[in-house]
């Protein structure tokens, strides 16, 4: 049981890392204190592997105004569909999202014969949260969206900020 534990001790916390950074375009000497961000975030070091990965303190900017914009913005009722899965603590919300993940294991393709089992779902948990706003992170996140419904000009998209989305999702429902 020992060999084991190690085994699997080297194997997927030493050798991978956090993945992304194992890569070696990671530069430690770039991160800025995450405390930029929120001061609940102290002692941490920022840096992510997409797109801001040369200039974390832009990224930070970011996520600033998108915070602030979601503070002032935001209806009683929204999701935030994003990677960053702090920022409805970060705005003080209470989100009605039908779900924690948006990613490629938590939502099915279009293509997945269980999809329309999803979308069924997903319409019926926003219908029943009276949700008609949803802040996305990128235009992926808004493919999401734009997927459950069958009228695509009933989702009007709004850029906020360099990463923030506002989806205005009322004449759908």
């Amino acid at each position: 049981m020992t060999f084991v534990t190690f085994k699997y001790h080297h194997r997927y916390n030493e050798s991978r890392y956090f993945l992304d950074f194992k890569i070696g375009f990671f530069d430690k000497k770039k991160t800025i204190k995450a405390e930029n961000l929120d001061k609940s975030f102290k002692n941490l070091q920022w840096i992510t592997p997409f797109y801001f990965i040369t200039n974390p303190g832009e990224e930070i900017n970011q996520l600033k105004l998108s915070v602030e914009y979601i503070k002032k913005n935001s209806k009683k009722n929204f999701i935030i569909i994003s990677d960053y899965l702090f920022l409805s603590s970060l705005a003080n919300a209470n989100i009605a999202s039908p779900l924690k993940f948006y990613d490629d294991v938590s939502v099915p393709k279009l293509t997945n014969s269980f999809f329309n089992y999803y979308k069924k779902f997903f319409i019926i948990q926003l219908k029943k949260n009276n949700v008609n706003q949803v802040f996305v992170t990128s235009k992926y996140y808004s493919d999401i969206i734009s997927n459950i419904f069958l009228n695509k000009k009933c989702v009007s998209t709004k850029k906020i900020t360099n990463i923030l989305y506002e989806l205005n999702i009322k004449n759908c429902l």
